[in-house]
């Protein structure tokens, strides 16, 4: 199961990535991905990922078409 988690990339600036399983090169480091998958992936400090918290896009309000 993919990991998301809302990561603060700069201050005051969130967004929603995924984790993924491949290990980064670097000690201290986790290899993320945006939704934009054109973009490669890149690193993110490991303790920027553990104080994220988590995104869970499944849950909030459902919006329909042509509901009111």
């Amino acid at each position: 199961m993919a990991q998301y988690r809302n990561v603060e990339v700069t201050t005051g600036h969130f967004l929603p990535l995924r984790r993924l399983s491949t290990v980064p090169t670097r000690n201290g480091k986790v290899l993320c991905r945006h939704r934009n998958r054109e973009r490669p992936p890149f690193e993110v400090d490991e303790t920027r990922w553990d104080a994220a918290k988590p995104h869970t896009p499944d849950t909030g309000p459902v919006r329909m078409r042509g509901a009111l």
